[in-house]
C-alpha cells in the first residue's frame, strides 16, 4: 500500500495543485498498489488528537512507501514525513512552491527523492518519482542515498 501524505481535500476532483498531483499519483501507480490519499473523512474528522495521531501512524507503518506533497503552511504534512521516516518507510517528497523543502524534511532517514514541482511538467514529474518508488519497494532493497533533486 502506498501512503499519500499532503493536505486533505474532498476529493480528487479538486482544481488545487495538491489534488491534481494526487491525481497523477493515481494515473502512475495504475492500480499496482492500493493507495491512501489524504481524503477528508468523518472518522478522521472525529478522533481527538491522540487518536488522530496513532490512526495516521498506523497507516503509514502499515505501507510499503509513501508520496509526500508539501504545500506552503500545511503543517501536518512534514509530521507525517517524519513519522514515515521513523517508520524505516522509502519516501518521494513533491515541493508545490518556490524554494526547496527545509533541509530537515530532505535529510530524513529514507526520503530518496524530493521533486520541486513545475505545473507544465507536473504529470511526468510525477509518474516518474511513482516508478522510482515502486521500484524500491520491489526490490526490499535499502532506500538509495544520497538523495537525488529533481
Amino acid at each position: 500500500m502506498i501512503y499519500v501524505s499532503g493536505p486533505t481535500t474532498e476529493s480528487l476532483g479538486d482544481k488545487s495543485l495538491h489534488a491534481r498531483i494526487y491525481i497523477e499519483i493515481k494515473k502512475a501507480v495504475d492500480g499496482r498498489h492500493e493507495i491512501i490519499f489524504p481524503l477528508r473523512s468523518d472518522k478522521m474528522a472525529s478522533l481527538r488528537a491522540a487518536d488522530f495521531f496513532k490512526e495516521t501512524a498506523r497507516l503509514i507503518g502499515s505501507s510499503d512507501g509513501v508520496l509526500t506533497v508539501l504545500v506552503p503552511k500545511d503543517q501536518s504534512t512534514p509530521v507525517e514525513a517524519a513519522t514515515a521516516a521513523l517508520n524505516d518507510k522509502p519516501q518521494c517528497v513533491f515541493a508545490t512552491f518556490g524554494n526547496w523543502p527545509p533541509r530537515l524534511i530532505e535529510g530524513l532517514p529514507h526520503v530518496m527523492n524530493v521533486v520541486k514541482i513545475e505545473e507544465e511538467k507536473l504529470e511526468f514529474q510525477v509518474k516518474e518519482a511513482v516508478e522510482q518508488l515502486l521500484e524500491i519497494i520491489a526490490s526490499d532493497k535499502p532506500t538509495p542515498t544520497p538523495l537525488s533533486r529533481t
